[in-house]
């Protein structure tokens, strides 16, 4: 009886199901630790955390959204990176923080880098166990696949927010991709 009305209504709930996320709704299920207080201090958060205002208004003077300069600098404070390279569309990158007592740095490309770059940038930050954020990937085809191609050829915990994708090389994290 209802046969002919059954395929179409599994495709709608499964093509909804697919495009709202909602399963890491405030982190419920994710099992790891570090990924768990990253969506609860990072992600959740919407004020800055800690007193270090300085990226945030670097990011802000570049044009970054007001709530993604504060996911950065909660992130940069969450990590425990006291340096942060900037890398612009012309390659050139800007030290927003420098510090040599810490070897991690957070790298930030912003929207407009060239694909080989952001490949370049990614070996980069594999090789110093950095993390890598990339504002923008889906702006255009190239740079998205590019994006994608950084977490199959590197292991590395990564991200996908959307509207900006962040790529943890970290020897001690499993491996995972994250829709959050």
């Amino acid at each position: 009886m209802f046969q002919g009305i059954a395929k179409p209504i599994s495709r709608v709930y499964f093509g909804v199901r697919s495009r709202i996320h909602l399963r890491h709704f405030r982190g419920r299920s994710i099992h790891s630790p570090f990924m768990y207080g990253m969506v609860r201090n990072v992600f959740m958060s919407h004020r800055l955390n800690g007193s270090d205002r300085q990226l945030y208004e670097h990011l802000r003077t570049e044009g970054i959204k007001s709530s993604t300069a504060i996911m950065l600098q909660n992130l940069q404070a969450y990590c425990q990176l006291s340096d942060c390279v900037l890398i612009h569309p012309s390659w050139q990158e800007t030290s927003v923080q420098q510090n040599l007592d810490n070897d991690r740095k957070l790298r930030i490309i912003l929207p407009g880098v060239l694909p080989r770059t952001l490949i370049d940038t990614a070996h980069l930050a594999s090789i110093n166990h950095d993390i890598l954020v990339i504002l923008a990937p889906h702006l255009t085809r190239r740079g998205r696949e590019a994006a994608q191609s950084i977490r199959h050829r590197y292991p590395c915990v990564s991200v996908d927010r959307g509207n900006l994708m962040i790529y943890i090389f970290d020897p001690k994290l499993q491996p995972q991709h994250y829709h959050i």
